[in-house]
């Protein structure tokens, strides 16, 4: 554990201290303002930001990509201080549900029923996701994600948390294997799907027109095992309010096609049900990623 760990784990105990003593409008207000210099004063991904949204939206105006530009980093400084806010239990299991609407309640009914994989992206809060979903219904549910580099935050801040919702993580080493056997045993998984992949293990699919690097992992689980793929998104409505949506299931049917081409397939409507919601909420998504490789 080097001395930079120790550091970042304070600054973040000090800042969790302030939060818990701010007013809850005063959270917002603060972290609101963090994201608007965030789009300021750092030019790299703020270029990124509006090379990404002149790719998925060459048909707009320059204004308004940067309206939406400007409107996503707000929506995630909202998403950092409703987290923080969990984080720091000035909100209950029991708030947390109230503030968020079900739209489709026979639809999520239908859709924990046995082994789900849900797939979504880094939309609204998606943070908050496997949080409720843990909450709403009692079958286990996993999601994978990667392990801080931060021994202290992940020992500290990151498992108690977890703990507190029951939901299990797995890392990437080895996900696809307790991912497979949790979804066998009938029990739920949740995994974004709409980041570039950098390793061999990619499939291309169009995500905006644009050839993308994504995973094939779950056009793999739904061909070879029969897996359910549901895409499910949580976006806000206003400030601490949510909206949790149910997109309607990938369906799949053997062709005499090959794998790989079915993998293809299956992987550009997987992206296709994510570019959906995105398009509705464009200032919801994390368009600070370098989605397409964008040289700098």
């Amino acid at each position: 554990m080097s001395i930079k760990h120790i550091i970042e784990y304070f600054l973040i105990r000090a800042l969790m201290l302030f939060v818990r003593n701010l007013p809850k409008k005063g959270v917002y207000r603060l972290f609101s303002s963090i994201s608007v210099f965030g789009y300021l004063f750092l030019p790299k991904r703020r270029k990124i930001t509006l090379q990404n949204l002149q790719l998925a939206f060459p048909e707009k105006q320059e204004k308004e990509r940067r309206r939406i530009a400007k409107a996503s980093y707000k929506n995630l400084g909202h998403s950092f201080a409703f987290n923080l806010l969990i984080q720091t239990d000035r909100v209950t299991n029991e708030e947390l549900v109230s503030c968020v609407s079900l739209e489709d309640q026979n639809a999520f009914l239908d859709a924990v029923k046995s082994g789900t994989l849900f797939i979504t992206a880094h939309i609204g809060n998606w943070e908050l996701l496997p949080q409720y979903i843990a909450l709403k219904q009692p079958t286990p549910l996993h999601v994978i994600a990667r392990e801080a580099s931060n021994p202290l935050i992940e020992k500290h801040l990151i498992s108690p948390l977890r703990t507190r919702f029951g939901f299990n993580v797995f890392y990437k080493k080895n996900a696809v294997f307790h991912l497979l056997r949790a979804l066998k045993r009938g029990e739920h998984a949740g995994i974004l799907i709409d980041q570039k992949l950098n390793d061999r293990i990619h499939v291309e699919a169009p995500f905006f027109g644009i050839p993308s690097r994504c995973t094939p992992i779950p056009a793999l689980l739904q061909i070879r095992h029969n897996i359910r793929i549901q895409p499910v998104f949580m976006v806000h409505k206003q400030c601490g309010k949510f909206s949790f949506l149910i997109g309607k299931p990938i369906e799949y049917s053997n062709t005499s096609i090959s794998e790989e081409e079915q993998v293809k397939e299956l992987t550009a409507q997987h992206q296709a049900a994510l570019e959906k919601i995105i398009r509705a909420y464009p200032e919801q998504w994390f368009w600070m990623h370098n989605r397409w490789s964008i040289k700098i």
